[in-house]
């Protein structure tokens, strides 16, 4: 799995800072040196340098004049109103806003031979950073903390299950999103595909699930959203019905989850993604999905049917 990283030195406008330092030898590390409660416009172009050079990438020219131009230049902004483009943002190299990026990379997460399949992503230790949960073919789930420049490694799903998926989703609605995960299969074969909850422990998901279901079901997707408006999260489970039991609904009680479904899919579609929205403006949740033919037999391939919600 890739993860590609890149910045603009137009982002330290939209960062919200000015600039009072003048090189990088000027620089403070990120300090707030007028006192205006903002990053320095050149501090925060140095950290981009420090980040940049830390990883062995170029940090791109002029990282100690990233400021707006405010000279004549034909290609700039009229600032006077006046019809003339006589003050604006120079559209040249040397003073301005340099329109190529900072340094790109790339971050590789797994080992040769682990086969990607699912990623979501979620603020699981409430740092503000959005963390990554990622599922394999062939390996257990992991969660990545996020500190805001790099990704770590700290969780490893157990039990563990062949061709998974993630999803996060706040069971118990106290705002830290809890991970499900799903498995086509077990690892040890017999298509006893299943997928289970693991409750946020405050940084990361708890070492062991609060809900795993029955066996069998040949997961292929899954989604989070309160379908029967009781503003409890309930956990939609797309299969592959046409060699197991039909896609279906397991409702949120806000502890944990009913282990008999709510709602089963009659029409037993292959559902691989689903997303719930609310079409007609009832203010209950309805559901479009996109499903696929099997490889053998007939049925639908490639339909998005919508299920309207009726709440509860």
């Amino acid at each position: 799995m890739r993860l590609f990283m890149g910045v603009a030195v137009a982002l330290v406008l939209v960062a919200g800072c000015s600039g009072h330092e003048t090189s990088l030898d000027e620089c403070s590390d990120g300090v707030d040196n007028d006192g205006d409660g903002r990053i320095d416009c050149d501090d925060l172009a140095c950290l981009v340098h420090e980040f940049c050079a830390s990883v062995g990438m170029d940090a791109g020219p002029d990282l100690d004049d990233a400021s707006v131009d405010a000279g004549p230049d034909e290609a700039g902004l009229d600032a006077g109103l006046d019809g003339g483009a006589d003050a604006g943002q120079d559209a040249g190299g040397d003073a301005g806003i340099d329109a190529g990026p900072i340094c790109a990379m790339e971050l590789i997460l797994t080992e040769t031979g682990i086969r990607p399949r699912s990623m979501d992503w979620a603020d699981v230790d409430g740092d503000g950073d959005d963390d990554l949960a990622a599922a394999y073919d062939n390996a257990p789930a992991q969660v990545y903390r996020n500190d805001g420049l790099a990704l770590v490694a700290t969780w490893t799903e157990s039990p563990q299950g062949l061709c998974g998926g993630v999803a996060w989703g706040d069971l118990e609605g106290d705002g830290a999103p809890d991970l499900s995960v799903m498995h086509c299969d077990g690892t040890g074969g017999g298509y006893s595909g299943f997928f289970h909850v693991f409750r946020n422990a405050g940084t990361a998901p708890s070492s062991t699930p609060s809900f795993t279901s029955a066996t069998g079901l040949w997961s292929a997707s899954m989604l989070w959203a309160d379908f029967d408006g009781d503003t409890h999260q309930d956990l939609l489970l797309g299969t592959l019905a046409n060699i197991g039991p039909e896609s279906r609904i397991y409702r949120g009680t806000g502890a944990t989850l009913v282990a008999s479904p709510w709602w089963s899919d009659a029409t037993r579609l292959r559902i691989i993604a689903a997303r719930a929205v609310d079409v007609d403006g009832d203010t209950d949740l309805d559901l479009v999905v996109a499903s696929v033919r099997p490889r053998s037999g007939t049925g639908p391939e490639g339909v998005h049917v919508l299920y309207q919600g009726t709440g509860g």
